[in-house]
């Protein structure tokens, strides 16, 4: 951590200010320098350099904190989205007899009679995983909007791969879907409603 070029410029301006003040103390004292014209612009030079890198030393920590809070916003949707799929296992390793919708989200095997079908938990399902889509859709395109050719930008193309090929499995069952189209008009916002017209229902 102490060695990151920041810290290094940090300290090395400190360092810097330090040694310039003891020198110019000490030789104000010990000459009649204080006098000089030449002095006097001497000053004036180290006083604007000092200004400069307190700027720039102002800026650097400002642009590692923002890079730190881009570099957090991504880990947190990219645990988001592992949620999602962690808590839909998680829901059908706690009912077991739905097993026949988890076959139809993650192999798209529709393979049940009407009559088994829990109507009740695939609507409670279906409306938790696109409650929990919906902040990381709008995270997504606010990123990309915003950020092009940013360093992270990559890794946000990665989360959103990753994320469509779950959502895309989801919306290759004919359950998924009946029970998205019931709720999306009310529980869905426009941009999410608009983004899974453009990458899931073509």
């Amino acid at each position: 951590m102490f060695f990151e070029l920041p810290n290094l410029l940090k300290y090395l301006s400190y360092l810097l200010y330090l040694l310039a003040f003891i020198t110019l103390v000490r030789h104000y004292w010990t000459t009649g320098i204080g006098t000089e014209e030449k002095f006097k612009t001497l000053i004036a030079l180290f006083g604007s350099l000092s200004i400069f890198f307190t700027i720039y030393n102002f800026l650097l920590q400002n642009q590692r904190a923002l890079e730190l809070s881009k570099a957090t916003s991504i880990k947190f949707y990219s645990d988001s989205f592992k949620d999602i799929l962690d808590e839909t296992v998680k829901f059908f390793v706690q009912h077991p007899d739905m097993n026949y919708y988890y076959k139809e989200l993650f192999t798209n095997q529709s393979i049940y009679k009407e009559e088994e079908r829990n109507r009740v938990l695939e609507h409670q399902l279906t409306t938790i995983i696109i409650s929990r889509a919906g902040p990381i859709i709008r995270f997504i395109q606010d990123y990309k909007t915003n950020n092009k050719g940013d360093f992270y930008y990559n890794q946000v193309l990665v989360v959103e791969d990753n994320f469509k090929k779950l959502l895309g499995s989801f919306f290759g069952s004919k359950i998924f879907v009946q029970n998205y189209d019931a709720i999306k008009n009310g529980l869905t916002s426009d941009l999410t409603r608009k983004y899974i017209e453009r990458n899931f229902q073509k």
